[in-house]
């Protein structure tokens, strides 16, 4: 190769790497925040209302999060019982619900959560109590993947999040955080997973009643980018109805920061 024609295959390559850097640039100013939980209010029953609030427009909306239903706690003797099982082990299960008034929230709030029953089998199970719309997320352990999340999204918040689209990401995300089961940083990674699978998958992973529930690994999501998704980001790996599957941020979706 000479050199006239070496100098236009490296203009024509930087010149393409100039198109590539510019279509996918991300700045934090094309990014919605995710909004920022404070509790509000707490029931007798230990249900607790989070106000949420968009800071960049001012908007306030409330999620009500039940008394956590604890399942087990990891012991190292645990630990020691799991080595080289895949079987995960629930920790503990928080339900959540959004609510448009504080006045909303505080009547969900009042309702009874379900609660841990012992059989005369001995082994444990929820009491049959209808509470809420039935969305809830789980803290999961496994010896083989580590510390994950089982999320239950029912019908009702799945057409919810449809109807808001992509933008409604930023508030499933919040609605996570709020629930104290799982970080910030992973809940707008988690979040961002959930709204893909509802907007682009829910035919293939909705259950015959219209819910959808995913389970998350942390070792399986993609955090690099510290606590923003971003156009075109792989989010990270999930199993659903279909089986294991990559997750990716759409390229003409909104991102979102925490």
């Amino acid at each position: 190769m000479n050199a006239k024609l070496l100098k236009c295959v490296i203009v024509a390559v930087l010149f393409i790497t100039s198109l590539s850097s510019s279509a996918y640039a991300y700045t934090e100013k094309d990014a919605e925040s995710v909004p920022t939980g404070e509790v509000v209010y707490q029931s007798e029953l230990g249900n607790k209302v989070v106000k949420i609030q968009k800071t960049e427009d001012d908007v306030e909306s409330y999620v009500v999060v039940s008394k956590p239903i604890i399942y087990n706690e990891i012991t190292e003797e645990l630990k020691k019982k799991m080595i080289g099982s895949k079987e995960k082990v629930k920790i503990q299960r928080v339900y959540f619900e959004n609510a448009d008034s504080i006045e909303q929230a505080k009547r969900i709030a009042a309702t009874p959560s379900p609660e841990l029953t012992k059989g005369a089998s001995g082994i444990q199970a929820l009491s049959k109590v209808s509470f809420w719309h039935g969305s809830f997320i789980e803290e999961v352990w496994s010896w083989w993947w580590g510390d994950g999340w089982d999320i239950h999204i029912s019908s009702t918040d799945v057409n919810y999040i449809t109807n808001l689209s992509w933008v409604g990401a930023d508030s499933l995300a919040a609605y996570l955080a709020a629930t104290g089961v799982i970080s910030n940083p992973a809940a707008v990674v988690v979040g961002g997973i959930l709204t893909v699978a509802i907007l682009t998958l829910s035919w293939s992973l909705q259950n015959n009643d219209g819910s959808i529930d995913i389970t998350v690994y942390e070792p399986n999501i993609n955090m690099a980018n510290g606590v923003c998704v971003q156009a075109s980001q792989w989010l990270g790996q999930a199993t659903g109805l279909t089986g294991f599957l990559n997750y990716f941020w759409p390229s003409n979706a909104p991102g979102f920061c925490n």
